[in-house]
């Protein structure tokens, strides 16, 4: 039988970041139904503007824009911001993501197949795509296929799996099956009766629950996480008898921002919540929390990559570049300092400014190579930093 991506898609990938080798905590952050309602294929402003320098990782759960692969530059936009090229970025692909999209185009960015397997650090990470013979969605990536192909992954990892601490699933919608009941009161498409195979009788109770369990009883934790949250319900978390965990988190409250629009399906306009997890390699052990996102975006430390405010704009452009590039400051009025990193952390440039109420720079970073520096811009009164991405 004709292997689809990759081959077998016994992706299981050992990287790793040797600037990571000293560390003994991964702070991670999980993201889901991030889009912006009522824009132009735009992410939420509170995730877009988020500090992702403070996490190590970022797990996505889907859903990222109204029509997330809709073009290259549209991926390129969600690359700048949540850095989905790098393997530090896993993402677990939603309906959104890919209708009127391209996953084709998703998988040239991220340089990685739909569904694959990872390792690192002790944790082996299992990324499923749940839009395979969606029963929403028949047309999206509908192939029998690819869907015994994710099936055989599955089954290789749990069978195979002994070095990791633990094992963590993540798919875009919830697609536990009945493990507490039903899905539906949580999440925004209910699909607690998706099929793992295109036979009948082939839902998670029925063909992967008891593989998980097999890795439990190797004393290896498992996690199960979903990002199709946000209208009915904020978070989610179930604890198994058998001690297999369960999560979800996922926002939507941009939704209500336009009063002349109603959706019936959209029923809960809580805070919206998102899920950062802190991971202790040398204990192997995992804790997590659910945060308020308007309190972590309004926080001091959370607010990232907004580049203007009331008194104070920061333009780059063009960005996407070529590595030459301008920068316009309008309003800082003290001492200034400019400086940029690669994604290693290791100055290129910095150049400090006298006081001035505006400042024009041209930078031209081509001889360096191709990918994600951050720059930074910084006063007495101001600290901002932007993701400038060079082609």
């Amino acid at each position: 039988m004709k292997k689809i991506l990759f081959g077998l898609t016994v992706f299981l990938l050992f990287y790793y970041i040797g600037d990571c080798q000293t560390d003994s905590i991964r702070n991670i952050i999980f993201l889901g139904h991030t889009y912006k309602w009522y824009s132009d294929n735009k992410i939420d402003d509170r995730i877009a503007y988020l500090n992702y320098l403070q996490y190590d990782e970022i797990w996505l759960g889907g859903d990222i824009c109204p029509s997330t692969s809709e073009n290259i530059d549209q991926l390129l936009y969600v690359d700048s911001i949540l850095n989905i090229s790098r393997p530090t970025t896993f993402w677990a692909l939603g309906n959104h993501d890919i209708v009127i999209g391209h996953i084709e185009l998703i998988e040239q960015v991220t340089q990685r197949p739909s569904y694959y397997a990872f390792f690192r650090n002790g944790l082996t990470m299992l990324i499923l795509n749940s839009n395979i013979i969606s029963p929403y969605f028949p047309e999206q990536d509908g192939d029998c296929e690819k869907l015994q192909d994710q099936y055989d992954l599955i089954r290789s990892v749990t069978d195979t799996i002994t070095v990791s601490s633990h094992l963590i699933i993540i798919a875009g919608h919830l697609v536990w099956g009945a493990i507490h009941g039903s899905w539906e009161p949580y999440s925004n498409l209910y699909m607690g009766d998706y099929n793992f195979l295109c036979s009948e009788n082939s839902t998670f109770m029925d063909t992967i629950y008891p593989l998980l369990l097999d890795v439990k009883h190797r004393d290896i934790d498992v996690i199960c996480l979903s990002g199709d949250l946000g209208q009915k319900a904020k978070e989610y978390e179930y604890v198994s008898e058998d001690s297999i965990i369960f999560l979800a988190s996922g926002i939507n409250n941009s939704y209500g921002t336009e009063p002349d629009t109603n959706c019936s399906y959209v029923t809960n306009f809580d805070p919206d919540k998102i899920l950062i997890l802190t991971y202790y390699i040398n204990t192997q052990k995992i804790i997590w929390k659910f945060h308020d996102l308007d309190s972590l975006y309004n926080s001091s430390y959370g607010i990232f990559n907004k580049i203007n405010d009331n008194e104070t704009f920061v333009h780059v452009f063009p960005n996407p570049n070529n590595g030459i590039f301008n920068l316009s400051i309008n309003g800082t009025g003290q001492e200034t300092e400019i400086k940029l990193f690669d994604i290693f952390g290791i100055t290129i440039y910095k150049e400090p400014v006298k006081e001035t109420p505006v400042i024009i720079r041209g930078l031209d970073i081509s001889y360096f190579p191709s990918g994600i520096y951050i720059l930074t811009i910084s006063s007495k009164r101001i600290t901002r930093a932007i993701k400038v991405i060079r082609r």
